[in-house]
C-alpha cells in the first residue's frame, strides 16, 4: 500500500522506491511534508516554497491515505517530523506539526504568505545547512514551540552557505524569515540578502496525539 506513498509531484527530489531504499541513511531524522486530501494547486505551490526553508524536508503525495499510515511509514523510516498543509474554508491554510518522536502535534494557522516569486527575490538558496535564530520564545508555549522548531534542523549548520532562518514569536504569531549574509570584497560590510517565502503563523493548540480527526 505504501509503494504508491512514494511518488512525489511537481518535480520535486524525485525519488523512486529503489533510490529511497539505497538512501535510507539519508532520510534519518529528517522531516516529511504533505497536504489534506486533494491539495489544490495554491497549496502544492506553497510546499514548494516550504521546501525551501527546511533542510532535507521531502514532499510526498498524500492521495487517499490516512495520517495514521503516513505516521506508521515514517517512524518505521526513522523520520522526525511530519508537516501538513490543511486547506480550509476559502483561502484559509493551516500548518500541523506532528513530532513522530513523542507523538505531539502543534496547530498553526497560516495567517499571510509571501512567495518567493511575488517577492521579486533574485537569490536562490543552496543545500546548505542553514543557521536557525530563535527570537522572543519564551513561557512554557514559547519553549515548547522553540523547541519543536529546532526539530526541524540539524544541529550542525553548514556556515559556508551563510543562510540563516529566523523565527520571531510574538503575541501567538511567528514570524519566519529565511535570508543570507553577503560579505562585501573588504569583508568589512556585511548586506543581507532575503531568500523567501516570508511566512506567518498563528499559534493555535497543542495535541497530545495524531489529532487524526482534524487532518
Amino acid at each position: 500500500i505504501f509503494n504508491k506513498f512514494l511518488s512525489f509531484s511537481f518535480k520535486i527530489k524525485i525519488l523512486s522506491k529503489k533510490n529511497f531504499l539505497k538512501m535510507e541513511n539519508f532520510f534519518l531524522g529528517r522531516t516529511a511534508m504533505t497536504t489534506s486530501l486533494n491539495p489544490s494547486l495554491p497549496s502544492l505551490i506553497l510546499i514548494q516554497d516550504l521546501l525551501s526553508i527546511f533542510p532535507k524536508a521531502r514532499y510526498f503525495k498524500r492521495k487517499k491515505f490516512k495520517i495514521r499510515q503516513i505516521v506508521y511509514f515514517l517512524k518505521v523510516r526513522n523520520f522526525k517530523n511530519l508537516l501538513v498543509v490543511k486547506e480550509g474554508k476559502g483561502i484559509e491554510k493551516e500548518l500541523w506539526q506532528i513530532n513522530l518522536r513523542k507523538n505531539l502535534t502543534v496547530h498553526f494557522e497560516i495567517t499571510s504568505v509571501l512567495l518567493r516569486k511575488n517577492l521579486g527575490i533574485k537569490g536562490n538558496r543552496t543545500f546548505h545547512e542553514p543557521e536557525l535564530i530563535l527570537n522572543n520564545f519564551k513561557g512554557r508555549i514559547g519553549n515548547i514551540i522553540a523547541n519543536l522548531f529546532k526539530n526541524l534542523f540539524s544541529n550542525r549548520p553548514n556556515f559556508k552557505g551563510r543562510q540563516v532562518v529566523t523565527f520571531h514569536f510574538e503575541r501567538s504569531f511567528i514570524f519566519i524569515r529565511f535570508h543570507r549574509y553577503v560579505f562585501s570584497v573588504s569583508r568589512e560590510d556585511v548586506n543581507i540578502q532575503e531568500l523567501g517565502p516570508r511566512v506567518t503563523l498563528r499559534f493555535l493548540n497543542f495535541y497530545n496525539n495524531l489529532a487524526e480527526k482534524m487532518l
